[in-house]
């Protein structure tokens, strides 16, 4: 079995859903883990909710995936506070029927930023 203890992962949309559930089981496995979404009062209920022994090892950066500036920020506040990356998933999605041309930009055009990560990682 792998040891993932103090590997770091950057989740986007970890605050709800599928997300969260990625992000307890990366926790529950040893890694710290950064939840990126652009529902903060979402992300702190769900810190709020973990055993102390993860709150330490969970940091929330506001994301809105569509903006490559709030991409590179996360990246940055990942880096700076745990040394490192060893893991992205980009799990950020929605479904909305009315505003179809935002599940476009969410579901399919801000999954292209990270094919390209070093415009993310770049000083």
């Amino acid at each position: 079995m792998m040891d993932f203890s103090g590997k770091v992962a950057l989740v986007t949309g970890g605050s709800q859903g599928i997300g969260r559930g990625l992000v307890s089981a990366l926790l529950n496995i040893g890694m710290k883990v950064c939840i990126c979404d652009i529902n903060e009062e979402a992300a702190k209920e769900f810190i709020e909710t973990l055993p102390s022994s993860h709150r330490e090892n969970v940091i929330f950066q506001q994301c809105d995936v569509t903006s490559l500036d709030h991409f590179k920020a996360a990246f940055d506040r990942v880096i700076s506070s745990f040394g490192r990356i060893d893991l992205v998933v980009n799990n950020a999605g929605l479904v909305n029927e009315i505003d179809w041309r935002k599940v476009i930009d969410v579901n399919i055009v801000s999954t292209q930023q990270l094919l390209f990560p070093s415009k993310l990682l770049m000083k």
